[in-house]
């Protein structure tokens, strides 16, 4: 993977760690700990707190790994949230309290997870305790611009600018 060529559209950054979304819906985080980071393995213990100093990819995000094209970003002291393209919420990290991430009685959560019943989301903040969704009322169908076999669908964040934009 060449980092050097990310193209991130959208960047959050924390006490701890930072990440990115590049153009084409990738997820990398960079920084202290591997709470929030997404990088570590699956086990279920916590693992000792690490340095990640350039930016990695967070293969859990991947589609093929179950994960979504993302196109938002937020993060917290200890936790990562990230919307998809089909308005869809992926989390991990830690939380002091239950529930911080979206998953019924999870304080650990080492890798990203789809957070049950979020089916709509168009944007999303993290913080210490809590993630706050902004949830449309109604979802737009997503077109297909296909050329020469090749899907290519406009982001959430695209079409509901050109949706906003139909009522300015």
């Amino acid at each position: 993977l060449d980092r050097s060529h990310i193209n991130p559209v959208s960047i959050a950054c924390a006490k701890f760690h930072n990440a990115a979304v590049s153009a084409d819906g990738r997820v990398f985080t960079w920084g202290l700990h591997t709470e929030p980071l997404g990088t570590s393995n699956k086990t279920k213990q916590k693992p000792r707190s690490m340095v990640i100093a350039t930016p990695h990819l967070v293969t859990g995000m991947l589609p093929e790994n179950g994960g979504g094209t993302a196109v938002a970003v937020s993060v917290s002291e200890n936790h990562t949230a990230v919307l998809t393209d089909s308005g869809h919420l992926y989390t991990w990290g830690a939380s002091h309290g239950n529930n911080v991430l979206g998953h019924e009685g999870v304080k650990w959560q080492p890798s990203p997870k789809k957070v049950p019943g979020v089916y709509r989301a168009v944007g999303v903040a993290a913080a210490k305790e809590h993630t706050v969704l902004l949830v449309g009322t109604s979802f737009p169908r997503v077109l297909d611009k296909s050329t020469e076999g090749v899907r290519q669908f406009d982001s959430l964040e695209t079409l509901a600018a050109k949706r906003a934009a139909q009522h300015v």
